[in-house]
């Protein structure tokens, strides 16, 4: 397939192409899905770091498929699901193939509820993410960046275990739960006011010690209806109302 020829056939409309492969420069024109992988909470975790790699690589637009694909026995699935799909929020590209038996519209109870809240969510958020996308592909930036992108100063954020945050567009600090069970969870915080964007009353001031550029770890309720994610200070996003739930295709907005 010849990238160029179909984008240049297309010059007034945004292609949208999906490789299970890829090749140096095709980041400017189709994304990749990052396919096989397991239903772990490992493999969670692991496809944060992949869609990492693949910004670092020039391929903003990639994901894994939400959920795991190959069942390995992990306790309560359900759960695991509910959480991904969390997390998926802000994934530049989402795609479940996990089989029947996980699809979002079977699972019960507030796992379910965490599934629809979440897909409501990256409705509000798309114009953002997209905006970033359009930006990559022009100026080969990142949309999905680890926090040393962005706080190379502190020393804290090159901490191999604080990969489970990530920021969005440079703007939103998404903090999922990675593990299972309910209770409180930390997440890591840089020096500066976080707002969360779940209810704007619900402020994070990092001030540090002094002299010191090193942030906090802060306690975040696992409970919460929505993934937990942070307006980054100094930073603003577009958002678009959508808790009605009556956006269900980009023609709506």
């Amino acid at each position: 397939m010849n990238n160029e020829t179909i984008y240049g056939s297309k010059a007034n409309n945004r292609t949208f192409m999906i490789s299970r492969n890829t090749a140096p420069g095709m980041g400017k024109y189709a994304g990749h899905w990052m396919a096989d992988n397991h239903k772990t909470w490992e493999s969670l975790r692991h496809s944060i770091a992949g869609i990492m790699n693949n910004n670092m690589f020039g391929i903003p637009l990639s994901g894994p498929n939400i959920c795991g694909e190959d069942s390995v026995g992990v306790k309560d699935e359900d759960e695991l699901c509910a959480r991904w799909i969390q997390a998926a929020t802000f994934f530049p590209f989402t795609r479940h193939e996990g089989g029947q038996s996980d699809e979002p519209w079977r699972l019960e109870g507030f796992h379910k509820d965490w599934a629809r809240n979440a897909v409501i969510d990256r409705y509000q958020y798309i114009r953002h993410m997209y905006t970033c996308m359009f930006e990559a592909s022009e100026f080969g930036d990142t949309c999905f960046d680890p926090l040393l992108f962005h706080y190379a100063d502190d020393e804290e954020t090159m901490n191999m275990h604080i990969d489970h945050t990530y920021i969005v567009g440079s703007s939103i600090k998404v903090s999922p739960r990675l593990t299972p069970g309910n209770e409180f969870y930390t997440s890591y915080f840089p020096l500066g006011t976080w707002v969360s964007l779940q209810n704007y009353s619900d402020i994070i001031v990092v001030e540090g010690t002094e002299g010191s550029k090193k942030g906090e770890y802060i306690e975040l309720n696992s409970m919460n209806p929505f993934v937990n994610a942070h307006l980054r200070p100094g930073h603003m996003v577009i958002k678009q109302d959508n808790l009605n739930g009556t956006v269900n295709n980009t023609e709506d907005m």
